[in-house]
C-alpha cells in the first residue's frame, strides 16, 4: 500500500516470547487448537455448514468447504 514501517526490536522480543510461551503451552497440552470439519459440496455445501451452526452443532469448529 505505499507505506514503510520500520521494524521495532523491541516488538521483535516480545514476539519471540510470546511464541515460545504459546509453543509450551501446545506441548503441554494446555491449549489446544480449534477442531476442523471439511464440508464437501462446494458452495452448495455452505448451506449445510450454516444448518450445523443454527443447531449448535458446529460450536468452537473450523468449518473447510471443499470445491
Amino acid at each position: 500500500m505505499g507505506n514503510d514501517y520500520p521494524a521495532v526490536p523491541s516488538s521483535k522480543a516480545l514476539i519471540k516470547k510470546i511464541v515460545t510461551v504459546f509453543e509450551n503451552l501446545l506441548a503441554e497440552g494446555k491449549f489446544k487448537l480449534q477442531g476442523i470439519r471439511v464440508i464437501p459440496g462446494g458452495l452448495e455445501g455452505v448451506k449445510d455448514g450454516f444448518a450445523e451452526v443454527k443447531a449448535g452443532k458446529a460450536n468452537q469448529l473450523k468449518l473447510v468447504y471443499t470445491i
